[in-house]
């Protein structure tokens, strides 16, 4: 089998103590070392979700006022809305062809 991001990278929202942007979604090897962060907000990210092949994560979004499920390239940071449902869009996943 392929080799999957999960083994080797972990991804994780970090809410920090005020700021204009006071939560992060970050990436970091999975012993703490080489982090970075993906995106900076002032509303709530929630559920990041690794695709298979380990180039984008899925999360969940308040930026707009509601709940909304995003993707994020990570080699060039691009975020594309994919839902945005009435009430709550949570619980991001890739299926194995990573659509």
């Amino acid at each position: 089998g392929i080799k999957g991001a999960f083994r080797t990278r972990i991804a994780y929202v970090v809410q920090t103590n005020g700021g204009q942007f006071p939560y992060e979604l970050r990436v970091s090897d999975y012993d703490g070392y080489n982090q970075f962060v993906v995106h900076r907000s002032p509303q709530p990210l929630m559920s990041p979700a690794w695709s298979p092949d380990g180039s984008k994560l899925a999360y969940v979004t308040f930026e707009s006022g509601r709940s909304a499920l995003v993707i994020q390239t990570l080699a060039n940071g691009a975020v594309r809305q994919v839902a945005s449902f009435p009430r709550h869009n949570g619980a991001p996943a890739f299926s194995p062809d990573g659509s």
